[in-house]
């Protein structure tokens, strides 16, 4: 009686082909979320909430909102910080003087050397003034109104934003955040 290997090689080439698309499928869902921004050390974390409110949100709200400056070349721009704890740890990197990088006509970006704690949310619509975190260590200015699928954590806004896009330009640009 000859012994064949057949079934046990087919079983085989089905197991790699299985492994081979699972493995397809996690390259395309690693890859679906990129970065808009250059820089790749995002700190990725999994328990981070993501609340789908585009408001500002009741963790944005009450008396207790801090005023800042954001100085762009020689104007001066009044700004306010919400009361959450990741604003609140933004105003502890105050005075801070960064050159921010253009990103897609509408908004500049700048990597923090420390991270902040975040509050990520779909915040969808996006207004000119709003300032952000992407990730836990990405400051964002954005200077034009649109909608967006990102995740952010608000941290504040430019209040008379009306000059800002040109102010800002659509080149990498130097910003001071300052408090009042």
């Amino acid at each position: 009686m000859k012994f064949t290997n057949k079934p046990l090689i087919s079983l085989i080439a089905i197991v790699c082909i299985i492994s081979i698309a699972i493995c397809s499928v996690q390259i395309m869902h690693s890859t679906a979320g990129d970065s808009p921004y250059e820089d790749s050390n995002q700190n990725d974390s999994s328990d981070e909430e993501i609340n789908p409110d585009n408001g500002q949100g009741d963790q944005n709200e009450g008396s207790d909102m801090i005023k800042m400056i954001v100085q762009i070349g020689s104007k001066n721009f009044s700004a306010v910080l919400y009361n959450n704890p990741s604003a609140m740890k933004f105003l502890e990197m105050l005075p801070l003087e960064i050159t921010m990088n253009e990103l897609n006509g509408n908004e500049k970006y700048y990597y923090l050397h420390d991270s902040i704690p975040t509050h990520i949310e779909n915040v969808r619509d996006i207004h000119t003034g709003d300032l952000m975190l992407y990730g836990s260590d990405c400051l964002v200015l954005f200077y034009e109104n649109f909608s967006t699928s990102y995740n952010y954590t608000k941290l504040g806004y430019i209040e008379n934003s009306e000059d800002l896009k040109e102010a800002l330009g659509n080149r990498d640009i130097n910003v001071i955040f300052s408090i009042v």
